[in-house]
C-alpha cells in the first residue's frame, strides 16, 4: 500500500482515537510531534506494509483497535482506537461473506492480502 499526499488513506476514515490517547502526541525517540490522527497517519509509515490496524480484546474496554505505525526515525508507535465494526448480526454476516470471497480468490491463486485489498477497493468504489 502506497501512502502519498497530505491526507490519510480511506481505510482510516471514521477511526476515533480513544480519549486517553489525546493529541498532540510525540515520538519518545525523536520528539517528532503529531497534531492529530490525520497528521499521525500521513507522517508515519505502515508497519510490515499493512494498514497497521490490529484488533485486540481489552478486559476493561472490550474490543479496541491498535493503530501501529513507524515514525520517520524508525521507532514503532501505537495508538488505541475505538472499534468501528458493526457488532450486529448483519455486520457479522457481511464479515463472513467477505471472508468467503477472500477464500475463493485465494483458492483461485490470488494472495490473501491482494484479495482483501481488491475486495475492499471494489466495495468502496
Amino acid at each position: 500500500m502506497q501512502e502519498t499526499g497530505d491526507t490519510a488513506p480511506s481505510h482510516y476514515v471514521g477511526l476515533q482515537v480513544r480519549a486517553d490517547e489525546s493529541f498532540p502526541r510525540s515520538c519518545v525517540r525523536c520528539n517528532r510531534s503529531f497534531s492529530d490522527l490525520d497528521d499521525f497517519v500521513v507522517r508515519t509509515t505502515p508497519i510490515f506494509g499493512s494498514s497497521g490496524l490490529i484488533e485486540r480484546a481489552d478486559t476493561v474496554d472490550g474490543t479496541i483497535v491498535l493503530l501501529m505505525r513507524n515514525c520517520a526515525c524508525g521507532n514503532s508507535l501505537a495508538l488505541r482506537c475505538d472499534d468501528r465494526r458493526d457488532g450486529s448480526e448483519k455486520g457479522a454476516f457481511r464479515r463472513r461473506r467477505f471472508d468467503t470471497m477472500v477464500t475463493l480468490l485465494v483458492e483461485a491463486g490470488v494472495s490473501a492480502p491482494t484479495a482483501r485489498a481488491e475486495l475492499r477497493r471494489m466495495l468502496h468504489a
